[in-house]
């Protein structure tokens, strides 16, 4: 009888050890990924177009003239550099790609950390923003970050 008991005891303690030791590594992968999850970088671009700069005479800008204003902020825990913010039209050249054009910002590069945000002022001569389609900005690892005008879901000004 006592013999029985013993093996029991062990297989007890064998059950409990893999069921805690399944515990452990399935709630160690779950954080493990969540955590993979929250640190991914997240760009977020909100745009502004007819836009009037007061008091930037000092800085280069004229308060009689529309700006164009591109807001990029930093939703994730990785630091990310913007290098170039641009545009594109609808339309197409005659080698068939989009037609648009990359703001010469002042503000760029820019090394965004956590919840940091820059804005990028573009004078809007000679853009005509009705028929601008997209907005983006690219990172220094190559990565395109893209804001969709005709979304009608996204907040912006036109």
């Amino acid at each position: 009888m006592w013999f029985w008991i013993k093996n029991m005891s062990s297989d007890l303690t064998a059950l409990w050890g893999a069921v805690t030791g399944t515990i452990g590594t399935l709630t160690s992968f779950v954080l493990g990924a969540y955590e993979f999850w929250k640190g991914r970088i997240r760009i977020k671009i909100l745009f502004e177009a007819d836009r009037k700069v007061f008091g930037g005479e000092t800085r280069g800008y004229s308060s009689k003239k529309d700006y164009s204003v591109i807001t990029v902020s930093n939703l994730g825990q990785r630091p990310v550099t913007i290098v170039k913010a641009g545009y594109y039209y609808s339309e197409l050249n005659e080698k068939g790609m989009p037609k648009g054009g990359v703001i010469a910002a002042s503000e760029l590069p820019k090394k965004l950390e956590d919840g940091e945000a820059v804005t990028i002022l573009c004078l809007q001569d000679g853009i005509d923003w009705k028929l601008a389609e997209k907005v983006f900005v690219e990172s220094a690892t190559g990565q395109i970050y893209i804001l969709d005008l005709n979304d009608n879901s996204k907040p912006k000004n036109m």
